[in-house]
């Protein structure tokens, strides 16, 4: 029996195989590129498609060299993230403190002066209980005018806030007080 040419396909080690009836040439060779044999098998000199335990062991190794700089900087991002926060809640807390002292008539402001308590997000409430920010307001009802020497006026008032992350409570002023940042601003009266 002679077989054209054509029909016979060779692979690496120059081992021809016919082709099945009813198979044409390039479905032979599609079979043979994805490593399939004429019964199934895979053909010897095909290359598996996938990586060796070895070069999976460097990737992952230099993968994690490169990661662990990284990961020593994380409690410092961490620490200035929660630093950056608490400023700008605190900032928020004493512009309306001080807004609201703003608004508030003169001669009763100048009778006020209390805690007010906050939480994480800068909500005013009603009670220490739950706060994380403590707010001590003082009111001096007689200010030195800026700039001038020993001039005082009745019609200026200083209003200070003393502002600190105290959720335990503690004192802001005294040898046992939490760190507070004290913000002032001057209030005029209208005349």
């Amino acid at each position: 029996m002679t077989f054209p040419l054509h029909s016979i396909q060779f692979t690496r080690k120059r081992r021809f195989e016919r082709p099945r009836e009813g198979m044409s040439a390039p479905a032979l060779a599609n079979r043979r590129s994805a490593g399939i044999a004429g019964g199934g098998l895979r053909l010897r000199g095909a290359r598996s498609q996938g990586f060796s335990l070895v070069e999976v062991v460097l990737a992952i190794g230099i993968v994690a060299f490169a990661a662990a700089p990284m990961f020593a900087f994380l409690p410092l991002g961490l620490t200035t993230f929660r630093q950056s926060a608490e400023t700008s809640v605190g900032s928020q807390i004493v512009e309306q403190i001080i807004n609201d002292a703003q608004q508030t008539d003169f001669s009763t402001l100048l009778t006020s002066g209390t805690s007010m308590y906050f939480d994480d997000q800068g909500n005013k409430l009603t009670s220490a209980v739950g706060s994380v920010y403590t707010a001590q307001v003082t009111v001096s009802p007689q200010t030195d005018l800026p700039n001038s020497l020993a001039v005082v006026s009745s019609n200026l008032a200083t209003v200070s806030v003393r502002l600190a992350t105290n959720p335990g409570q503690a004192p802001l002023t005294g040898p046992n007080a939490v760190p507070s940042t004290v913000y002032s601003a001057l209030i005029a009266r209208n005349l």
